[in-house]
């Protein structure tokens, strides 16, 4: 779903015949976060074909490894500590 640049994007574009192609780029870190709360970060999933934070956590780490990593990000979580990073590319083209 996001494994494109945008340089991938403008080659695209124009792959398909549009010959006046403009691409704007605009990324934002800020602090901030979208986690409420640990509970919450578990069960959020990207899109609703993709597997759960909590799914995927628990897919890649042993019980150990999970129990380490809840203890350092949990309290982060629940106090809604963190950073806001997005990406968007506007595309406008012409096809002549």
């Amino acid at each position: 779903m996001m494994n494109f640049t945008e340089k991938d994007l403008l080659r695209d574009a124009e792959d398909a015949g549009f010959r006046e192609v403009h691409v704007e780029l605009l990324v934002d870190v800020e602090p901030g976060t979208w986690v409420v709360d640990w509970e919450r970060l578990l069960n959020t999933s990207p899109n609703p074909n993709a597997r759960t934070a909590g799914e995927g956590l628990r897919g890649a780490l042993s019980d150990e490894e999970f129990d380490r990593f809840e203890k350092q990000v949990r309290p982060l979580a629940d106090a809604g500590r963190g950073t806001l990073r997005s990406a968007f590319a506007y595309l406008r083209a012409v096809k002549t």
